[in-house]
Formats: structure tokens, sequence, C-alpha cells
């Protein structure tokens, strides 16, 4: 999807650091019940599951939505969808797989909502 801004792990973790708000949104599917981790503060609502729930998403905070793997094809259509209603939203380039590889903070899921 070349119409869908890419940012790199450092970008989203540059932005994390920031004054605005950003929250990362994890869409991964098989691959999170699989892992023990994600991204420090994100927001967990799996890919099947983002448009019956577009109310839980803050509609003021920049969006970065990732899945798993290098491609990012799920996190991408995500993040079209939020911004053809409104969001502002980019999928995070390399996927989760580049963020733990590059790494940036993760925090255990464990007690996560979602």
């Amino acid at each position: 999807m070349a119409n869908v801004i890419r940012i790199t792990p450092q970008e989203l973790s540059d932005r994390l650091e920031g004054d605005r708000p950003v929250v990362p949104l994890d869409v991964r599917r098989g691959s999170y019940e699989r892992s023990d981790t994600r991204i420090v503060g994100a927001m967990r609502i799996p890919l099947d599951e983002v448009e019956d729930r577009i109310e839980e998403i803050p509609p003021r905070a920049e969006i970065i939505t990732y899945c798993t793997g290098p491609h990012e094809n799920s996190s991408a259509r995500v993040a079209l969808f939020l911004n053809e209603r409104g969001f502002r939203a980019a999928a995070l380039a390399g996927g989760y797989e580049a963020w733990e590889q590059g790494g940036f903070p993760t925090e255990s899921k464990q007690g996560a909502a979602g």
C-alpha cells in the first residue's frame, strides 16, 4: 500500500518521547498470542476487530499501527482504514520485528487489555 505513510522504529521512539499524543496500535494476529511482549504503552486491537472497536481509538492522537513482520501489510491496511475515517495514522516500517531488533523498549503484555 504505497499511499500509507510508514515510519521507522527510531521515528516512533522519537515521537513517543515528544509532546504530542502518539498511540502504538498492535494489530498482530496469531503472532501476538505467541509473543510475551509489546511496544511500551501499545493499545491492542486485533486486525479483524478494528472496525468494530474504532471508538476505542483516541481521535486526537497520532496512531502508529504495527503487525509482526517486515512487510507490514496488516498494519498498512489498518492505517489506511483509519486515515479514511479522519485519523492521523501511519504504519511501523518493518513491524514489531524491526522494533525488537532495534532494541527499542518493550513491556510484558501480561495484564494488558485486549
